[in-house]
């Protein structure tokens, strides 16, 4: 399943009236999530609450809730309840009420296209009515049974469609003969076994002075007051503007790797064990901010839409062990090159990692990427 974007351009009345639907999302979702806190000592499964959304329940109280689309106020019951199942299966920490929902979620109803698909009209209760498309993707090619989801987000530099259809995407770019071991790192976001170095481009460092002022600016305004908001909605679309920026780069540094070689060998990181056990908060806000994690799911989306391999190594010891002659030398994180007694080899120290992840990985059996099932979503760039 692929996600096609678009920003949605309409005027001052629909954004009120999505901001409405929005809204009312919320509220189901913690009316929801209400009604099982209430009744935790009965037999629960992922139907329980879809009774909560039908319209018997909206007749004597809550009549706004009608106005949305009956589909939406079940996808936003669903949320709540796939997170309650989460909790069960230890996949995820307790529930909590929502405050700030940006999002509501369309199926087979509510909605439409007109005949250029340049225009997408809402048809519930709401009355939001024409909203004109802005982006590149061509819908033409698609029917209505294809588009499973259509996803209304709301962020700071507007409101966003996000249309789920159902299709494979594959791509023949060919095969190169090539294999690449990778070393992440914090001096240079990745070193390859080639010893080719990409730099880390810190956009949240770059813009750290510009976030800090605008957070000030917000601070002293008064809470409630007009100025305010308009202070939050320019901290807001900085912060958007690096996430965009972050997005971005790793997108096309996946991608790039897949063009050159057919087999990535990459370090399995722990990122959250690695922020939680690290004493130092700079390395731990370094950690957070550099995209290892969305990096490599990009790398998987890339391995399955090229037919290629992504083979993850355990990263222990590869910067310590001699990529030359195997032998162990220890080294603090301050030591930027490796140097062996033994045999005499010197490089980079993440340059042997890159080295040792390559040897170990070509030690481990290749597998080729399984075809996906129709109802995984496909990464989105934000950009």
């Amino acid at each position: 399943m692929i996600i096609y974007q678009y920003k949605l351009k309409c005027s001052k009345v629909q954004q009120a009236l999505l901001d409405e639907a929005i809204r009312t999302c919320q509220f189901l979702r913690n009316t929801a999530l209400r009604y099982w806190m209430d009744h935790r000592n009965e037999k629960f499964n992922k139907y329980t609450l879809q009774e909560l959304a039908s319209e018997n329940n909206f007749k004597s109280e809550h009549e706004f809730a009608l106005k949305l689309n009956s589909q939406a106020r079940q996808q936003a019951v669903l949320r709540t309840t796939n997170a309650i199942l989460r909790f069960f299966k230890k996949q995820g920490k307790f529930p909590k009420f929502k405050k700030d929902v940006r999002s509501f979620t369309l199926t087979q109803t509510g909605w439409k296209l007109d005949n250029e698909c340049n225009h997408l009209t809402l048809t519930d209760k709401l009355k939001i009515g024409k909203m004109k498309l802005v982006g590149k993707r061509n819908l033409h090619f698609y029917t209505k049974e294809q588009i499973k989801q259509i996803i209304i987000v709301k962020r700071a530099d507007g409101y966003y469609a996000l249309f789920c259809i159902d299709i494979e995407r594959k791509e023949d770019i060919g095969y190169t003969g090539k294999n690449i071991g990778i070393d992440l790192g914090l001096e240079n976001f990745l070193t390859d076994s080639d010893g080719k170095h990409i730099e880390n481009p810190r956009f949240f460092k770059k813009s750290e002075v510009a976030l800090k002022r605008l957070q000030k600016d917000v601070s002293r305004k008064k809470k409630g007051s007009s100025n305010r908001k308009k202070a939050k909605i320019k901290l807001q679309r900085k912060h958007l503007k690096v996430q965009r920026q972050r997005e971005d780069f790793v997108v096309k540094t996946a991608r790039q790797l897949y063009l050159s070689n057919d087999t990535v060998f990459l370090e399995d990181l722990s990122v959250t064990k690695m922020i939680q056990k690290n004493k130092f908060k700079s390395i731990r806000k370094s950690i957070s901010t550099i995209c290892w994690g969305k990096f490599k799911d990009w790398l998987k989306r890339y391995s399955e839409i090229f037919n290629k391999n992504l083979i993850l190594v355990n990263p222990k010891n590869t910067s310590q062990l001699c990529s030359c002659c195997g032998l162990m030398v220890a080294k603090d994180l301050s030591v930027r090159v490796h140097s062996c007694s033994s045999c005499g080899f010197e490089a980079h120290r993440d340059h042997n990692a890159a080295l040792n992840i390559l040897k170990i990985g070509q030690g481990m059996p290749k597998f080729k990427p399984k075809e996906r099932k129709s109802s995984n979503m496909e990464l989105v760039s934000l950009c």
